[in-house]
């Protein structure tokens, strides 16, 4: 007969047959009642049964060793074996302070009570693992794991000994304790009653096993992740254990099994889930994603908006695959595995069979720029008047007629009057660093298409740099007198002037303000400060222009910039009206006096770096209806509009954005084909010998 089979139902015992019982059965025969009734000395054989099962195991677990003999004993042996310390080898070291180290094994009770001599009959105490957190001379904070939700936090070891706190592993690396068992130490065996014993400690013991997961993977994170070989050789013999034990459990009625329980819990949390990838920006990483989990399906432009690890694990249960959340562009979200897509940094980005789809945008902005004749007959044309609201689609407009509902913005802007872009205003002025600054947020655009900034751009470089550009053209050409120069320079307000005598319409303070707002020929360009290479090649004007078709403007408006303004020339017009009408003085449009004191070169910069963005916020205000007159508002009002503006200007048509970055990607990937050709063909046709001269001696 077994041990503990003998007048114990199935199912009733939660003791755990370990190897210390064994040899517990090897050296004192248990199959008869009296030998029971000899080690414990209880008159009751029945009672005996009952209770020396939990003595006998409690007992092998903390004092028996198989090492050591077995000797008889007393009923009262397990309240004097309550205040000693775990058997020690003969290979440990003393206990020292210094010798504890940062992982330790406090002996507490349930109430965080650290054991000392004076409350040794107070009830169980257990070792539990815990974190040494500061000592002293005299005395040892620790943390115990496992207990984050109580509000114990931190317990004191007053008088530290080798009988309340241990080191984590002993002289051979090995963790104290591995079972919950052989950590216990009852008070007394007899001091409750079974059941009641059996539903307090399971709880506990759950407990338990968490914290020894903590502080082993504590262990682990100490030693650079690489546990020693003791510490997996433990915590696979534990592991085994409980699941061998579980598997016995089972067969009880009505019973569930603790140590399954135990394994369970212990495998959940054990187990965390995997970290995203790293170099994936969450959320706003945009991708290449699939639909389905055909690797032959077509990929579409996609963003990434979340990262879904994976539920915890339960028992056995297979663990499952990460997953992301995305947009597609058609604004459909779905949650799909990290296989589904390819990011900017994998080739895959660019060799992927990609969807077609509709796009308003153009992919090469200059390509409608190589007809210059075209560009010039919409620089020709009178722009088109602005009214004092927009009822419609502001965005059925052209560009140029949409430039001139934001004039009056940028004319306060350049005479310093508009109180949003006055710091903008203020460190170009400065200069220096504060001038260096400007460059990166001049670059946001919203959801402008690229095309459409690169016509803004021309127009507000015709509008307010047209005569700096063509007399610093002009210098550099060195062909014409000083006195045709000058003519030139003033031609486009002798064209404007020239428009009320052809038609005979305009009032004489209508074509003054005209003149003085200096609106002419749009030029047009390309979207960087490059001047065009034959900038004298336009188109005549039609000479049947009305006043009306130039668009009326509250105050003069102000010359924007723009760092690449390809300004048409407008020779045979000019020499034309020059020889019959007067020229007024100036045609040019004034600043601030900081404006003007800047050279042409900073003038250019300054529409760039200054008046560019600002005119992008205007059309961004316009187009999603926060701006519906052109006539300044109050100095709050147009600071709130600005603040909507730039939130408006940080918005990016993201589809866009990935096609350009494929295209970018490709044109990497085949340079760099090329550039390995190109080395492998150098290298192949290198002799291993040096060559000798052909030459004639």
């Amino acid at each position: 007969m077994l041990f503990g089979e003998s007048g114990v139902a199935k199912g009733s015992s939660p003791v755990k047959y370990t190897s210390k019982a064994k040899a517990y059965k090897t050296k004192s025969p248990v199959n008869t009642p009296t030998s029971r009734q000899i080690k414990i000395e209880i008159p009751d054989a029945s009672t005996s049964r009952k209770r020396a099962l939990t003595n006998s195991d409690n007992e092998s677990d903390i004092e028996i060793s198989e090492l050591s003999p077995l000797t008889p004993l007393s009923s009262r042996s397990p309240l004097k074996t309550t205040t000693s310390p775990p058997r020690r080898s003969k290979l440990e070291e003393p206990w020292s302070f210094e010798g504890l180290g940062d992982l330790v094994w406090v002996r507490m009770s349930p109430d965080s009570r650290v054991f000392d001599a004076e409350n040794a009959n107070d009830g169980d105490f257990i070792w539990w693992p815990a974190k040494n957190t500061g000592t002293t001379k005299h005395e040892i904070s620790v943390s115990p794991y496992g207990i984050s939700g109580s509000s114990v936090s931190s317990i004191r070891a007053r008088k530290p000994s080798c009988k309340n706190i241990l080191s984590l592993t002993d002289s051979l690396g090995r963790p104290r304790f591995d079972t919950f068992s052989s950590a216990r130490i009852p008070a007394s065996v007899l001091g409750s009653p079974r059941k009641k014993a059996k539903r307090d400690t399971s709880n506990t013991e759950a407990k338990w096993q968490a914290a020894v997961g903590e502080i082993l993977r504590a262990k682990e994170d100490q030693d650079d992740g690489l546990p020693p070989i003791e510490f997996a050789l433990s915590a696979a013999s534990r592991f085994a254990s409980a699941k061998t034990s579980s598997r016995r459990n089972d067969k009880g009625k009505g019973k569930l099994s603790i140590d399954n329980f135990e394994a369970e819990d212990s495998d959940e949390i054990d187990w965390d889930p995997p970290e995203p990838d790293e170099l994936l920006q969450i959320p706003g990483e945009l991708i290449l994603a699939r639909e389905k989990s055909d690797k032959n399906a077509l990929y579409w432009p996609a963003r990434l908006l979340a990262y879904v690890p994976p539920p915890r694990l339960k028992g056995k249960s297979r663990p499952k695959e990460p997953k992301y959340k995305i947009v597609y562009l058609d604004d459909t979200d779905k949650e799909v595995p990290r296989s589904w897509f390819y990011a900017c940094h994998e080739p895959e980005f660019a060799t992927c069979q990609m969807g077609q789809f509709e796009s308003h945008y153009v992919d090469n902005p200059d390509e409608d720029d190589d007809d210059n004749s075209s560009h010039t007959i919409t620089a020709r044309s009178p722009s088109p008047v602005p009214l004092s609201s927009f009822p419609g689609n502001f965005t059925d407009l052209s560009i140029r007629a949409q430039f001139g509902y934001i004039k009056p913005v940028l004319f306060a802007i350049l005479n310093d009057q508009y109180q949003p872009a006055k710091v903008r205003h203020d460190s170009f002025i400065k200069g220096g660093k504060a001038r260096a600054g400007l460059g990166a947020s001049a670059g946001l655009r919203g959801t402008i298409p690229p095309r459409e900034i690169d016509q803004l751009q021309k127009h507000l470089s015709d509008w307010c740099l047209r005569d700096e550009v063509r007399a610093s053209t002009r210098m550099e050409e060195s062909a014409e007198p000083i006195a045709e120069r000058h003519i030139l320079e003033d031609i486009d307000n002798a064209a404007s002037s020239s428009k009320s005598t052809f038609t005979g319409n305009s009032s004489p303070g209508t074509a003054h303000h005209t003149t003085k707002e200096n609106v002419g020929p749009d030029g047009q360009g390309t979207s960087k400060s490059v001047l065009p290479k034959d900038p004298m090649q336009d188109l005549p004007a039609s000479p049947a222009l009305t006043e009306s078709e130039l668009p009326p403007s509250p105050r003069p408006t102000l010359p924007p910039s723009s760092s690449a303004i390809s300004l048409l020339s407008q020779e045979d017009i000019e020499v034309e009206l020059a020889s019959k009408l007067p020229l007024p003085k100036s045609t040019r449009q004034k600043g601030s006096p900081a404006y003007e004191a800047l050279t042409g070169v900073e003038k250019i910069t300054y529409c760039l770096n200054v008046l560019l963005p600002e005119a992008v916020f205007q059309l961004l205000l316009w187009r999603n209806g926060h701006r519906t007159s052109i006539e300044l508002l109050s100095e709050a009002e147009e600071v709130e509009l600005h603040e909507k503006a730039e939130k408006l200007a940080e918005e990016t048509d993201w589809v866009f954005d990935i096609v350009r970055l494929r295209e970018t990607k490709i044109r990497q990937m085949k340079r760099a084909e090329v550039k390995m050709a190109s080395a492998g063909t150098t290298r192949g046709g290198m002799s291993s010998r040096p060559r000798r001269l052909s030459g004639k001696y």
